[in-house]
């Protein structure tokens, strides 16, 4: 206010502060007046500024008179309260209808993990089959029978699970179920309003206790009604909500709650013909949702879905028979009841997605056929499909083994495109559709399928000005498009797919760098986030196809450009353990002089990061394993080689058993460590072959099962005897596998590699009985043949050798000792041994 000549001149900053005053007031008075409605006991717990209780359940807790309660559940706050839960309840009825129905190996549903502190699963899962809330009685309303106990001196327990906090939800729930508060047939219609609220919360909470809250919930209802309570009724909504919860829990056994839930509401209003709980296609699709969703978990998932789609027609096609006959008949005083009516069973585009879906996740050989098949029903049916129905056709077609699975699938997102740009806007294709095809192009087996799904991306990314589609790549669509390019068997898929991470990159960093500010809008940028298991793809493409010195420096660039990146903050593409792999891979590929020390220099530095803190890269059995074989391929090149390859396997046990690495040696590693050694021509080899036998039979009889020799691992001892000329040792060692075999041992089956490695190492030997021990061990090696093992038989090699070494010969006996061996090499032929046929040589 300012004063001058007799006048009082109010400015714009008084006339705020008046504005801002006069406001403070009616909100002061507004509160007085809810306040008239509140108790002054000091017993009440809870106060309107709750932030999720519903009018009616606080009137309860503070025992506040029901004719009050109708005035306290519309006070303001009480009915924002009352407007969002009844939007939930809307929401949730409505989640099989609006849920994505996409699926597929590069889409999965995100089930959220219950509270850290409510039960573990097996529990929850033992929960479903111990607990039976909805049953089929005799009673005359709306039965439903259960194990559990209602009683007020229980229910607020047995609500919230042991060692789980309690929440809003078990709050409120315990006083509903709590008949001490309210006893049996006194809910009121306000009250079934909150309880709805209620089950609506519960279901998205897509846990198992949540689901059994949601039904405990409904039978609270159906007691009412047992006890005569008219004024509330359990809907067809509430038994939706109930089956949906089960879907949405990730349980096992979830979709045959909800079957029976379902179910039991069929026959009672079979039995009653009671209209609000009349089933009707959302209620068949919750159904049909929940059996999609555990398809992982129940292998009759298509049967049941399959099922429930013939029972939703037929009373379809049966509604239709009598509502005509009743048209007929009668006045029609209601033709457009009658046609809701008729419609509420008429499978609609849900209902087909949703089977679909459920092909797309199951992937038999027929799939592909079916949902062609249900696409022609919905158009004889005259249902127009959606987005989702479209993208689960093409998710089929992606997992399908056809050859023009791919080729189907972009007709199928041609159509779609074609479709919208006729009018038909919903059906506008989007990045899941398109990431659909990305996906199917991957699986593709024809020759420029990645080609194709490169295409695909450079539509995504132009402008519709540019000539691309209307539609803008996300983070999956790189990554699809990167493994589409790794799975290729092109030359430079390697190389590829790295510029499609490069492609990646910009589109990511575009909000840093302001490298693209034009070209994306900054939601859809937001949408393109790099990750390391991008980079992880396009390291192991070029552990795939990249070889010599190019690949590993490419591969080394790569994993440095990471660490860069996570240094400037970007942690998220830290290179891990799978990043390191495929470098130690392509060195353990090449053959470049030195590749072996490079990679066991990369394998210190792992194991370095790992002690200074970085547990992610962390080495493991790849990790080891990818080295020993860089060395096992330079043996007999670089000297030292299989020693350094032995000192290797030793240091990974040392660091096993200080708990500095998760996995100890497997039978892999001392696979290659004695193949190393029986390569490397040294005179200990035969011995140190022995050595790391006997060492791994006794970790094994240790109780280390992943020490146990196998096949190979005896293969290569004997080859490593026969190189050394450790004759009787070679035998003897394969006798110890045939008994082994015998007692029931199948990893040390011999091969036809076992016997031959014998028989090569007594035809070394400098004396003519050397022969004649060569050909017992092939009357051996037949002899186990005929005995049941078909697969196990000589080969060319199993006669060469013996007749070669009575060629070197020069007794007058070893002619015809060859000559036995030729004729029964012939014999064998004729018998039907046609890799036995005799040549000149």
């Amino acid at each position: 206010m300012r004063v001058g000549g007799g006048r009082t001149k109010m400015t714009w900053r008084s006339y705020n502060d008046w504005l801002l005053l006069s406001c403070l007031l009616l909100v002061a008075v507004s509160l007085l007046r809810v306040h008239a409605f509140l108790p002054t006991s000091s017993s009440s717990s809870w106060t309107m500024t709750t932030k999720h209780t519903r009018g009616f359940l606080v009137a309860r807790r503070n025992n506040i008179p029901r004719s009050y309660s109708h005035s306290y559940s519309h006070s303001r706050t009480a009915w924002r309260m009352r407007r969002r839960a009844d939007s939930s309840s809307r929401s949730l009825l409505a989640t099989p209808t609006e849920d994505p129905i996409v699926g597929g190996d590069f889409f999965e549903e995100d089930h959220d993990d219950e509270n850290d502190n409510n039960n573990n699963a097996e529990n929850d899962n033992n929960a479903v089959n111990r607990t039976g809330v909805v049953a089929h009685t005799n009673g005359s309303h709306h039965p439903l029978t259960t194990s559990m106990s209602v009683g007020a001196s229980t229910e607020s327990e047995s609500v919230v699970p042991k060692g789980r906090v309690r929440s809003w939800p078990d709050q409120v729930t315990a006083d509903v179920l709590d008949l001490g508060r309210i006893p049996l047939g006194q809910l009121t219609s306000d009250d079934m309003e909150g309880i709805s609220g209620l089950m609506a919360s519960w279901a998205r909470q897509k846990s198992c206790h949540g689901a059994l809250m949601v039904e405990r919930l409904l039978k609270r209802v159906v007691d009412d009604l047992k006890e005569g309570n008219t004024s509330v009724h359990a809907t067809t909504r509430m038994y939706t909500m109930a089956m949906d919860a089960w879907a949405k829990s990730g349980a096992k056994g979830g979709a045959q709650r909800a079957q029976h839930i379902h179910d039991t509401m069929i026959d009672i209003y079979n039995r009653t013909k009671d209209p609000h709980i009349r089933p009707n296609k959302v209620s068949f699709n919750a159904v049909m949702n929940a059996w999609s969703k555990s398809t992982g978990m129940e292998p009759d998932a298509t049967e049941r879905v399959e099922t429930l789609l013939s029972t939703m027609l037929t009373h379809w096609r049966n509604d239709n028979i009598d509502n005509t006959n009743h048209n007929h008949n009668d006045d029609q005083d209601h033709p457009d009841a009658d046609d809701d009516h008729r419609n509420d069973m008429k499978p609609d585009a849900v209902t087909f997605s949703t089977v679909i879906d459920t092909y797309a996740k199951n992937g038999n050989e027929n799939s592909a056929a079916r949902a062609q098949e249900l696409l022609d029903m919905m158009e004889e049916l005259g249902v127009q499909p959606n987005v989702y129905t479209y993208s689960a056709t093409i998710t089929v077609l992606a997992r399908s083994t056809d050859a023009d699975s791919a080729e189907k699938a972009a007709t199928l997102l041609a159509h779609m495109k074609s479709m919208s740009d006729a009018g038909h806007s919903e059906l506008k294709p989007n990045v899941v559709n398109y990431n659909a095809l990305l996906n199917a192009y991957i699986r593709s087996r024809k020759p420029g399928a990645a080609q194709k799904a490169e295409d695909i991306l450079d539509r995504m990314e132009l402008s519709v000005e540019e000539g691309g589609d209307d539609v803008q790549p996300d983070r999956l669509s790189y990554f699809l498009c990167i493994n589409a390019w790794g799975r290729s068997s092109d030359r430079n898929a390697a190389a590829r797919s790295e510029q499609i991470l490069e492609r990646m990159e910009k589109w990511a960093l575009a909000p840093y760098t302001n490298a693209h500010p034009h070209m994306m809008e900054p939601l859809a940028r937001s949408r393109v986030q790099l990750e390391v298991e991008a980079y992880n793809m396009v390291l192991m493409a070029w552990a795939r196809n990249g070889s010599g010195p190019d690949a590993a420096q490419r591969t080394m660039e790569i994993v440095q450009r990471m660490t860069t990146l996570a240094n400037d903050g970007f942690e998220v593409v830290r290179p891990n353990v799978r990043s390191w792999n495929p470098v130690l891979n392509v060195l353990g590929r090449s053959r470049e002089p030195g590749a072996p020390r490079q990679a066991e220099i990369v394998l210190q530095r792992m194991y370095d990061m790992y002690v200074a803190g970085y547990t992610d890269v962390r080495p493991n059995g790849l990790s080891f394993a990818a080295v020993l074989k860089a060395y096992l391929r330079s043996t007999g090149r670089e000297p030292g080689a299989a020693q350094r390859a032995d000192d290797i396997v030793r240091w990974m046990e040392e660091l096993y058993m200080s708990g500095q690495i998760a996995e100890p040696p497997n039978v892999y590693h001392y696979t290659i460590v004695c193949t190393a050694w029986a390569k490397s021509q040294q005179r200990i080899a035969a011995d140190r072959c022995s050595q790391i036998l006997q060492h791994m039979e006794q970790r094994y009889e240790a109780g280390c099962w992943e020490a146990k020799p196998n096949t190979r691992t005896f293969n290569a001892v004997l080859d490593g005897l026969s190189r050394g000329r450790v004759l009787e040792k070679a035998e003897e060692l394969l006798d110890h596998m045939l008994e082994l075999y015998k007692n029931g041992d199948n990893d040390a089956r011999p091969d036809c590699f076992s016997f031959n490695a014998v028989i090569n190492s007594w035809t070394r030997k400098n004396h003519l009985d050397g022969g004649e021990q060569a050909f017992h061990v092939l009357q051996k090696l037949l002899k186990f043949h005929r005995e049941g093992n078909p697969d196990v038989k000589p080969d060319s090699r199993s006669f060469v050798h013996i007749l070669a070494f009575y060629s070197r010969r020069v007794e007058p006996e070893a002619p015809i000792l060859a000559e036995r061996v030729l004729d029964q090499m012939i014999e064998l032929f004729k018998n039907g041994h046609k890799e036995l046929e005799p040549t000149a040589f």
